[in-house]
């Protein structure tokens, strides 16, 4: 069993309740990650801003999207930052899931390209909005019909790039199962190309399954997964 690693929550303005709330989610959050990666992370700093400009300060940033309200730093084994926002409260739990995610991520494989990082926190976070890509979504992301493949992940965020990783992500786990893609993840220099080599397919069937599954002419609506 996995040793659970040893936190520690920084504040900029301590608030009991607030404190309850991050404790009991991200130890929440752990339990359930602990059960799908072969190894924790030994000890996470956790930093919690009720101040954005304090938070924007403390991750090196002049500027961030609104949405942005959790943040880790590249390769990051052990730090998380997160803004707390009264009115996006519910979206926190899901949010601590996504950042904590990154952390076993990067202890696992840190050389995965950011759309499989970024899709695998997604999909473990549960933070799916839509069951569908819209074609012209699809164009931006997959020029030519390999999504991602030498796509600024800032282009792909534009044209709900999220929420198309953690589709594909979920694609690939109920096409191979968690235990087998994860596997294939290991690779240093993994593409979808050797994915499907790895497990003897084609990448083109791959793609032409994911978007007999995803792939759809009408705009985003929500929907469940």
């Amino acid at each position: 069993m996995n040793k659970h690693p040893k936190i520690k929550i920084v504040f900029d303005k301590y608030d009991k309740k607030i404190a309850a709330f991050y404790i009991e989610n991200i130890n929440s959050s752990l339990k359930r990650l602990a059960k799908l990666f072969p190894q924790n992370p030994d000890f996470i700093t956790v930093h919690v801003f009720q101040n954005r400009e304090k938070l924007l300060k403390a991750i090196g940033k002049k500027d961030a999207p609104k949405w942005l309200i959790g943040h880790i730093p590249n390769r990051s084994t052990s730090s998380i930052y997160f803004f707390y926002d009264k009115s996006r409260k519910k979206d926190l739990p899901k949010t601590i899931t996504h950042e904590l995610a990154h952390l076993f991520i990067n202890l696992y494989n840190p050389d995965l390209p950011v759309w499989v990082k970024e899709g695998l926190c997604f999909y473990l976070a549960k933070q799916f909005f839509s069951k569908n890509v819209s074609i012209q979504n699809w164009k931006k992301i997959a020029p030519k019909e390999l999504p991602f493949q030498r796509v600024k992940w800032q282009t792909a965020v534009k044209n709900n790039g999220y929420n198309t990783a953690g589709l594909l992500i979920l694609f690939l786990v109920k096409r191979y199962g968690w235990k087998n893609l994860l596997k294939a993840l290991k690779s240093k220099n993994f593409t979808l190309e050797n994915l499907a080599t790895f497990f003897d397919e084609k990448t083109e069937d791959i793609i032409r399954d994911f978007k007999k599954c995803h792939l759809n002419k009408k705009r985003y609506y929500k929907t469940k997964i």
